[in-house]
């Protein structure tokens, strides 16, 4: 039986997100972030639960003005934590914190990565081009299925690969 694997490091909203999913035999919720293994702040804006990234420049909504942290644990072995290496599709939505995911799941194989790329408005530890040339390097070639419209002063860049082999 093929599974669904779900990561969600905020507390709050991994209660909700287990108790929606709850019905489904087939989804297994996990509430660590992926990352270099440890603990970490994950910084979120009240009340606008969609919002949140450990880097705090992108954790504030516009229309609010408080932002609370949370300590959240991150792992870096997925596989250690889920039995399971290979996958069918893996989505990534960090705000910002792409590169550091991406080395984190390097034991990993997949066919699909969906994957949200930081724009340049907004805060990020890479350039576009280092995350590209890492997921070739670790990944192997991958053709770009789907890539949404963007300019400088976009935030995100949804795009789905598709990894191709050798």
């Amino acid at each position: 039986m093929e599974r669904i694997d779900v990561f969600e490091p905020n507390p709050e909203i991994f209660d909700t997100l287990e108790k929606n999913l709850s019905g489904l035999d087939r989804v297994r919720c996990f509430n660590f972030g992926i990352g270099p293994n440890g603990p970490a702040q994950f910084h979120f804006t009240p009340g606008y639960s969609v919002v949140g990234s450990i880097l705090s420049e992108n954790a504030k909504h516009r229309e609010a003005s408080a932002l609370s942290s949370i300590e959240v644990q991150l792992i870096s072995d997925i596989s250690s934590v889920t039995g399971n290496s290979a996958y069918d599709l893996v989505k990534i939505d960090v705000e910002g914190f792409e590169y550091e995911v991406v080395e984190a799941i390097r034991g990993l194989s997949f066919r699909y990565l969906y994957i949200e790329f930081t724009g340049r408005a907004k805060e990020k530890s890479h350039a576009t081009s280092e995350l590209h040339a890492m997921l070739r390097e670790r990944f192997g070639p991958y053709e770009v299925l789907y890539q949404a419209a963007g300019n400088r002063e976009s935030t995100i860049i949804e795009t789905l690969l598709e990894f191709v082999g050798e």
